[in-house]
């Protein structure tokens, strides 16, 4: 895998959609994780759709706990999103370890509830909320992720076929169940559901199948917490309430409780789950009636059968299921089975099938509506019944058709009943009537209202049938059907790709990415091949209209041919035989030498045998990559004359490779970003600050020498990876009092001294930091104060003397205490008195103490290596740097660190800013 501008590392994470890499980010040099989408799905557009959707989401919502997208990208046929990497796991790891405490739960809830108030403002709803999907920052921070099937509240978006999504069943809203118009409430209850989870270690909802979850989630009481997290329970009731409008308006609300609870202030449970309470209270102590089956009517379900359908055939597993009462083999027909014909005088009672007959297209005629006031503890559903409130229509939409090209006009019949007589071969198809589930063959259903239906009998196997019937009063219709066996696809995706593949011993045609089409269903043997990798095998079940999906990352190993039909999978015996030395001395680094030992000959020799050998081809690519991904590093970190030689041999093996080219571009841009002054402009003929260009590149920060402060040691390497421009003097009255005009804001005392192009002082941190925010607002560009490494690698300029010009302060070369300048001990001088450092800035020893980003900390021990501020604790303080014209000598050294304040204004203090250049 191969993706320009990262240093693919390993695969981290794996899914039918995407696999995950955790990879470096070379221009940043920073680690990222990378989602690629499978290049097998690229052709279709629902998936690409979705899988760019989920990036330009995360990109629109900038939040403390929601993870950050850094890029979103075409590399070849793969679409990748490039985002913050997050490596602590994630809660379905802490939920299973059992660690979890109150206290910690509280905090996660907060964490990902401000997360989704953030995206709910936004207008954004998540959709997918589940333990996997929250993940954990080193620091235990909580992380929500995976906004593959976010939407915005007012989208109208709907993913169909395979590319149908509707959330995760075990956490979905009883409106996500129902397939209702969602808003923020509905992610709410999906938190609902973690939290009971991350409490208990259940979920509050489960069943064998996934018809009886979703009922569960609309129909079944919410469950009560252990007494040792009653405290918690009425937050619990709010989450998981049925109806939206009982939950919590926004989760503001739902964080001010969680902190009343925190404070051990007791929350009173809403008055709906008291009534609840009490009802099952009351019916439980009812011993005198026998207790109510979990029987229940279908239809409600429809839509979401239909959609788990689909969703399930799509990911090749499971197949949809129908609904029996729990304690009787019968399927249920809208409401309790009633086995025999009913006799004379009794025919009211008889169910009739839950839903009902298809209509003609347009056509207003309504089956009739059965009368049942008046009866007794009749919780019958008839065909036709318009729900009142509380059933479970969805939407209030008529029940679609399960066969949308039948439409048939429905004919009203006498009252009268017939039967319904279905066997099939293969046995154990299920069988429809309409939209509704009625049983499997062989099946015999008694007291159908008779009239016109769309039969449909379906096998996960077999190819469905569906025909129309004409079913008569007091008759017996009888079909018997042999199902026409049904066919399916296999996808295969590997890594590297262009494997050879097997199926069932027979080769396919073509290499991977590779999908088979009209496969016969049932258990088929894969076998995939590629030289140098070890052969993997798999076994899939493949059901009728389904696509299997193998997306694997092959392991090298020995070398395997194989021959069928007289088709050799492989190369022959001596092209064999140096492909496999080749790849031991790639794994050793001998790449192109030494002589005689190395793999871009043995690659060389291949090509002599084959010129059109692809394996070959791709070896020699791959070293050209190695070599050129080497000058690109080597020319970030300015190291020059390696850049040069490995570029060189880069070229010599292929010029034309994609990383030469990205090399010599690195190389173009640092060499103009170095030394580069520039203004970036205000208003029309206002500038600001002049800034100059730094490479990053690694120094030894703190004490060198050894006799320095115990806040200096101890001195370790840190690498600045960012490119940064700094201001070349430090911010001048003028330029601070351009702000001052423009905002408002307070002007500050110059005591005295005099303005124009001495230092700013008076100046508080937090000050600093606003003239740096106003100064991004009307450029467009980056700007902000120094990182404690970033200010003292530009001060050094490379220098590992205690001054960036030597040892010795000498004789005016700064103004300090006793430094041989006209302004010693009395005041500022003005940003451009002194000689600058060899990166051309000014006045960094002495003058002014100069605002950095970083919290004070009493060592280095646990400071960044990578150039970043600290920010551990300490934080109403901030570090500053550089002395001031009234330290001594040893106060303005390049390692020394004193801390003010953020509030702090002082005539001691000015600053210095920072611009990122842009990506």
């Amino acid at each position: 895998m191969e993706i320009p501008g990262y240093i693919i590392e390993k695969k981290i994470g794996h899914g039918g959609m995407a696999t995950v890499y955790l990879a470096e980010q070379t221009s940043l040099e920073r680690k990222v994780a990378i989602k690629v989408m499978a290049p097998a799905l690229a052709a279709d557009s629902s998936f690409t759709e979705r899988f760019l959707r989920e990036g330009k989401t995360i990109a629109q919502l900038a939040h403390s706990n929601i993870i950050s997208i850094y890029d979103i990208g075409v590399s070849d046929t793969s679409h990748y999103i490039s985002m913050e990497f997050i490596g602590g796991g994630d809660l379905k790891d802490k939920i299973q370890q059992g660690q979890l405490k109150t206290e910690e739960v509280i905090e996660i809830i907060k964490q990902i509830a401000s997360a989704l108030g953030f995206a709910h403002t936004k207008g954004f709803i998540h959709r997918d909320i589940k333990p996997e999907n929250i993940l954990f920052k080193e620091d235990g921070t909580a992380i929500l992720t995976d906004f593959g099937i976010a939407k915005t509240v007012n989208s109208d978006t709907r993913m169909t076929g395979t590319g149908m999504s509707i959330g995760t069943l075990h956490y979905m809203s009883p409106e996500q169940a129902r397939v209702r118009t969602l808003d923020g409430r509905s992610d709410l209850y999906s938190l609902g559901v973690v939290l009971y989870e991350m409490l208990t270690g259940e979920v509050p909802y489960d069943a064998e199948d996934t018809i009886a979850i979703a009922y569960a989630h609309v129909n079944n009481p919410i469950p009560e917490l252990p007494a040792v997290h009653a405290n918690m329970q009425p937050i619990l009731d709010r989450l998981l309430a049925k109806e939206p409008e009982d939950r919590y308006a926004d989760t503001d609300e739902l964080i001010d409780n969680l902190k009343k609870i925190e404070r051990g202030i007791n929350i009173p449970r809403p008055q709906f789950a008291v009534e609840a309470t009490q009802i099952l209270q009351s019916a439980n102590a009812k011993t005198d009636k026998p207790k109510n089956k979990s029987s229940f009517s279908i239809t409600p379900f429809i839509p979401i059968i239909l959609i788990l359908m689909l969703a399930m055939t799509a990911l090749g597993g499971g197949y949809y299921f129908f609904l029996r009462d729990s304690g009787t083999n019968t399927p249920i027909i809208g409401g309790n089975p009633k086995n025999d014909i009913p006799e004379e005088g009794n025919k009211e009672d008889a169910p009739e099938i839950a839903g009902t007959p298809v209509q003609e297209e347009g056509s207003s005629e309504k089956p009739p509506v059965k009368d049942t006031e008046g009866e007794k503890e009749d919780n019958t559903k008839t065909a036709g019944t318009t729900p009142t409130k509380g059933e479970d229509n969805i939407g209030g939409q008529p029940t679609p058709n399960l066969q949308n090209d039948h439409k048939t006009t429905y004919q009203p019949a006498a009252t009268g009943y017939g039967i319904l007589d279905i066997k099939s071969s293969p046995e154990g198809a299920t069988v429809l009537l309409g939209n509704n589930i009625i049983g499997q063959t062989p099946l015999t259903i008694k007291n159908i209202s008779a009239g016109r239906y769309t039969l449909s009998i379906t096998h996960p196997y077999h190819t469905t049938y569906s025909k129309e019937i004409d079913l008569k009063k007091d008759t017996v219709l009888k079909e018997n059907v042999q199902l026409k066996a049904g066919k399916g696809a296999i996808t295969i995706v590997t890594e590297p790709a262009k494997a050879s593949v097997l199926i069932d011993g027979k080769l396919a045609q073509g290499v991977t990415p590779l999908t088979v089409k009209d496969i016969a269903t049932g258990e088929h043997n894969i076998k995939i091949t590629m030289q140098s990798y070890e052969t993997i095998e798999r076994n899939v079940n493949l059901k009728n209209g389904t696509t299997e999906i193998i997306d694997i990352t092959l392991s090298g190993g020995d070398i395997k041919t194989y021959k069928h039909d007289k088709v050799w999978v492989g190369k022959d015996e001596k092209i064999a035989k140096l492909l496999e030395e080749a790849e031991e001395d790639m794994k050793k680094g001998r790449y192109s030498s030494p002589k005689g030992k190395n793999a871009l000959e043995k690659y060389r020799a291949i090509l002599k045998i084959d010129k059109n050998d692809q394996d070959a081809i791709d070896g020699v690519s791959r070293i050209s990559g190695i070599y050129a991904k080497a000058a690109k590093k080597y020319a970030l970190n300015m190291s020059f004359s390696k850049y040069r030689n490995n570029l060189r041999t880069a070229r010599s093996i292929s010029k034309n490779h994609p990383a030469v080219k990205a090399a010599e571009a690195t190389y173009k841009k640092m060499l103009t970003i170095s030394g580069r002054t520039f203004s970036d402009k205000i208003a029309k003929g206002v500038n600001g600050p002049v800034m100059i260009g730094i490479l990053p590149n690694k120094f030894i920060m703190g004490d060198i020498r050894g006799d320095g402060d115990r806040d200096e040691n101890p001195s370790h390497e840190v690498k600045v990876y960012r490119r940064i421009a700094m201001g070349k003097y430090e911010v001048s009255f003028a330029e601070y009092d351009q702000y001052v005009r423009a905002t408002g804001a307070r002007s500050p005392s110059d005591n005295g001294w005099g303005r124009g192009n001495r230092p700013v002082i008076n100046v508080s941190w937090n000050e600093a930091v606003a003239y740096t925010k106003w100064l991004t607002k009307v450029t467009g560009h980056k700007y902000r104060l120094p990182t404690e490494a970033e200010w003292e690698f530009a001060a050094r300029a490379g220098s590992k003397k205690l001054y960036s010009w030597g040892d010795s302060v000498g004789v005016n070369k700064a103004n300090c205490k006793s430094c041989g300048s006209s302004w010693d001990n009395r005041k500022t001088a003005p940003v451009n008195s002194f000689r600058p450092n060899r990166f051309g800035l000014h006045n960094v020893h002495g003058n002014v103490w100069e605002w950095t980003l970083d919290c004070p900390s009493e060592n280095y021990d646990n400071t960044p290596k990578n150039g970043a501020a600290y920010t551990g604790s300490n934080c109403g303080y901030r570090v500053i740097r550089g002395g001031c014209y009234i330290s001594k000598p040893k106060m303005i050294k390049s390692a020394n660190r004193g801390k003010g304040q953020k509030g702090q204004r002082s005539a001691q203090y000015g600053f210095r800013i920072v611009r990122e250049y842009d990506k």
